[in-house]
């Protein structure tokens, strides 16, 4: 038996406040193209993000600003190599249309950086709305449906299109409480039978990465999502943080009693160690589990022909107003849910700010 990781720690906030605070002061209001750049909204291994505005539409966005040089010195990589990367992933955002991935509205390169406007997704990352208890069954498997039937467009584009980095924080909640995959950085198309780049976050990556071996893309991609499935069934990530070789290798993992059977059973596919024996998307979506969808049943209907027309008639203008009344019941319960759980996630991460703080002052 194994003990599991918690979704957030100390080790995942700022190092240079400072130097953040500047970079965001300098942004603060510059023109590129017809976007005004205004609040950074956050930052990540390759860029930072900041909201901006069409100055003639007042469209509003997600500007992510990438500094060429800043990254290429952080990576160790030329420039030019660095150039391809951004480039790639545009070009990849740009081929993709679904509703549950971010949408690309212009790139833009000058004063070397890249400027990358993309939809603006306004409810935060998933992460968020985890706790220690995970989320419901029921908006487990929506969420689930919905990052499997993106994840399941990518890998069918010709040639296939593997994200490699899906995880908690590249999954927005749109005002809907629907999920945007975003962040396609390290997003590559596979022409061949196999990728050789070991990338990814090491929590969601698959131990084959790890061998320095090439692999191939869609079995990459598939562990990352069981790895999402748990944590949000569970409120912790399947492997030891504490152990690097358990990060690398993924053995052992313990499924709790109080996940659903099906769920549990979906997740043992997902995280299968031989990844041609991994579930495909299209294979996840006909999942049992999944495709019962924790929906309420519908109630029995009388076999055709008994009863009057009218009364039909008239039950079926009822059952639709009803049904429209539970559909806006049901999103605002839903909303109001995920609105009190990520208010608990985001005090956690502020007492953790503050605790770091602390710290900081006793050893000074």
């Amino acid at each position: 038996s194994t003990s599991s990781s918690p979704l957030f720690s100390l080790s995942s906030l700022p190092l240079f406040p400072t130097h953040a605070k500047r970079q965001e002061e300098a942004m603060d209001g510059l023109r590129v193209g017809d976007w005004v750049i205004g609040d950074e909204l956050g930052s990540g291994g390759c860029g930072s993000v900041f909201k901006a505005v069409n100055a003639n539409t007042s469209q509003e966005c997600a500007a992510k600003i990438i500094d060429i040089g800043q990254l290429a010195v952080k990576e160790m990589m030329r420039p030019k190599q660095i150039r391809n990367r951004i480039e790639r992933e545009i070009n990849i955002l740009r081929s993709l249309d679904h509703p549950h991935i971010v949408k690309l509205y212009e790139s833009v390169e000058k004063n070397e950086k890249y400027y990358i406007f993309m939809e603006l997704v306004t409810n935060g990352e998933l992460l968020d709305y985890i706790d220690e208890d995970g989320l419901s069954e029921a908006t487990q498997k929506k969420y689930f449906r919905q990052i499997i039937s993106a994840v399941a467009y990518c890998h069918n584009q010709e040639p296939q299109v593997i994200h490699r980095d899906l995880k908690l924080e590249n999954l927005l909640v749109d005002k809907d409480f629907n999920i945007k995959i975003t962040d396609f950085g390290f997003s590559n198309f596979q022409e061949g039978d196999t990728l050789k780049t070991m990338c990814g976050t090491p929590e969601y990556a698959p131990p084959e990465v790890f061998l320095g071996r090439q692999y191939m893309g869609p079995p990459f991609d598939m562990w990352s999502t069981g790895v999402i499935l748990y944590a949000m069934a569970t409120g912790y990530f399947p492997f030891r943080t504490a152990s690097s070789g358990n990060i690398m290798h993924k053995e052992g993992f313990d499924i709790p009693d109080e996940c659903p059977v099906g769920c549990g059973k979906l997740i043992k596919r997902l995280l299968e160690q031989e990844p041609k024996l991994r579930p495909t998307a299209e294979e996840v979506l006909l999942d049992p589990w999944l495709v019962d969808g924790g929906q309420t049943k519908k109630a029995k209907t009388k076999k055709s022909g008994e009863g009057s027309s009218s009364s039909s008639s008239k039950k079926s203008g009822e059952g639709s107003s009803k049904k429209s009344e539970d559909g806006e019941k049901k999103k605002k319960k839903e909303g109001e849910e995920n609105g009190e759980k990520k208010e608990r996630r985001k005090k956690k991460k502020k007492d953790g700010e503050e605790d770091g703080e602390k710290k900081k002052k006793k050893k000074k």
